[in-house]
């Protein structure tokens, strides 16, 4: 499982519940968030230990 993608997936759900939803496309992301979440539970929690490339130099 990347944990990469759970994470994104996590924080792309929540900005979604963020917005005005209709009820039921709110609660299908409800659901999907929390498959996801617990997806990340299952896997310890952990974060990500890839950081982002460093920037170039110019």
């Amino acid at each position: 499982m990347d944990i990469f993608l759970v994470n994104e997936n996590v924080r792309h759900f929540r900005e979604l519940l963020a917005r005005e939803l209709e009820p039921e496309r709110r609660r299908m992301v409800e659901n999907l968030l929390a498959q996801e979440e617990a997806k990340l539970a299952g896997l310890g929690g952990q974060r990500p230990t890839c950081a982002p490339p460093p920037a170039a130099e110019t």
